[in-house]
């Protein structure tokens, strides 16, 4: 090969036609060029140009997925700090097991022929916003809610059996769970006297619920609108937004 490249320089215009190299007086400095580039290419050069190249591209996408990822983070960061505190949840969570109470206590639900499905549909209301109510109370760090609540816990452990037999279960974690077959089986004159009845079980829930409420209220409404963490807290001018989680 060598032989050949040698024998065309001398020549001249083989090299230059072959290479498109023109003119009398460029031909030695474009048959050296070439021959530069050949070594380069033989000699490996140009390859490890193309790999840094190569590297270099990769590394470029590597950092902008990095970045993507970062900026997706940071997306939901922002999501998350838009969220209500613990203590405007619990707020929420007293005033929608008052409600289920409330709607238990009416007299309507305990006549004779009324609706069981009906009933069991405030029970089983009753039941979640219980558990609601536990959950985020367990969340939060006001005293005066947690006492409330844990009265809450010791009155429903005092009437454990009372509850079973018509079909409610005090489970380990202290949450309710209900059983449908078991509630529209049961005496309703027994489920009026826990649940629908004033100073019954129910009843006496609701008292420490509204306790809470107090608490949890004067918590929430103490914080500014966006705490230090970057939750969102109730604030004093909470009731002008509507805040959904």
């Amino acid at each position: 090969m060598a032989f050949t490249i040698n024998s065309m320089a001398q020549s001249g215009t083989g090299f230059n036609s072959l290479f498109g190299v023109s003119g009398s007086n460029n031909s030695a400095n474009g048959i050296y060029s070439l021959l530069g580039d050949y070594s380069s290419i033989k000699k490996g050069s140009y390859g490890k140009l193309v790999s840094k190249y190569l590297s270099e591209a990769d590394d470029s996408s590597s950092k902008k997925s990095s970045s993507k990822t970062l900026n997706d983070t940071k997306t939901k960061i922002s999501s998350d700090a838009l969220k209500p505190n613990a203590a405007y949840t619990a707020l929420n969570d007293t005033k929608a097991l008052q409600s289920s109470i409330k709607a238990l206590s009416s007299e309507e639900l305990y006549k004779d022929g009324a609706d069981s499905d009906k009933l069991y549909e405030k029970a089983k209301a009753f039941v979640d916003d219980y558990n609601d109510l536990l959950d985020s109370a367990g969340r939060s760090s006001v005293s005066g809610l947690k006492t409330n609540v844990n009265s809450i816990i010791s009155r429903t452990a005092a009437e454990k059996s009372n509850l079973e037999g018509i079909g409610i279960t005090v489970k380990s974690d202290n949450t309710l769970s209900i059983d449908k077959d078991k509630f529209n089986a049961a005496d309703t004159s027994d489920v009026k006297k826990l649940l629908g009845q004033t100073g019954g079980y129910a009843s006496m829930v609701g008292v420490n619920a509204n306790g809470a409420e107090y608490y949890a209220q004067a918590a929430a409404s103490s914080g500014s609108l966006y705490g230090n963490s970057g939750s969102y807290s109730y604030g004093s001018f909470g009731s002008s937004f509507s805040v959904y989680s």
